[in-house]
């Protein structure tokens, strides 16, 4: 297939699963039915991210599309994302630490807390591969490795407007600007995972720095 021709399938399949799937579903529906931090909730949230990989990885699979044109399981991507992780750990429990806030996780049931690990881990996935792996991984074929990571990072600050607050879409485009650094500069995904999973899951998961 004609790189331009699948550049634009990988486009569209990104505005199905980020836009669609994540972003508008999230504000038309389940954010509004739910109450945050219930299983239900925890429930809603896994599942998106579960069908966003799934059209990922099938559409990919239909095409002949390799998981390593997706950022997924390049030389280093294990070694990136475990460094990255075990770095992100460090500084985030030593800043917050520093600023005092370092507390004990709020008390969650032990089920909830486990489904939000999971659900963490998986929408990660899902974020990383629907903006990067396909905007940038395959992008930097068609548009040049410059292009392809401004419009991924773009794409994945922009989506923070629609459902966040100002500071909540700061953030995230300083970390679209980051993830995306490390997409260019590595080869994979591997980084921007480890850091975006460790991020999860010491703030959402175990609540410390909230």
């Amino acid at each position: 297939m004609p790189e331009r021709l699948l550049f634009r399938q990988a486009i569209f399949v990104h505005a199905l699963t980020w836009w669609g799937v994540r972003i508008l579903s999230g504000r038309a529906a389940f954010m509004h039915v739910f109450d945050q931090g219930t299983a239900e909730w925890w429930a809603m949230r896994l599942a998106r991210a579960v069908l966003t990989v799934v059209i990922v990885l099938a559409w990919a699979r239909w095409l002949g599309v390799t998981p390593r044109d997706l950022g997924l399981g390049n030389r280093g991507f294990g070694r990136n994302a475990l460094v990255a992780a075990g770095v992100t750990a460090v500084l985030w429990i030593t800043i917050v630490g520093m600023r005092g806030s370092l507390t004990p996780p709020a008390p969650l049931d032990h089920g909830v807390r486990v489904l939000a690990a999971i659900t963490g881990l998986v929408d990660v996935l899902a974020q990383q591969l629907s903006t990067f792996g396909l905007l940038q991984g395959l992008g930097a074929r068609h548009l040049g490795s410059r292009r392809a990571f401004v419009l991924a990072r773009f794409s994945f600050g922009l989506a923070r407007m629609v459902i966040a607050t100002p500071p909540v879409v700061l953030g995230a485009l300083s970390a679209g600007i980051l993830f995306g650094l490390l997409m260019w500069k590595t080869g994979n995904l591997g980084a921007g995972l480890g850091l975006h999973s460790a991020f999860y899951v010491l703030r959402v998961v175990f609540g410390w720095g909230a």
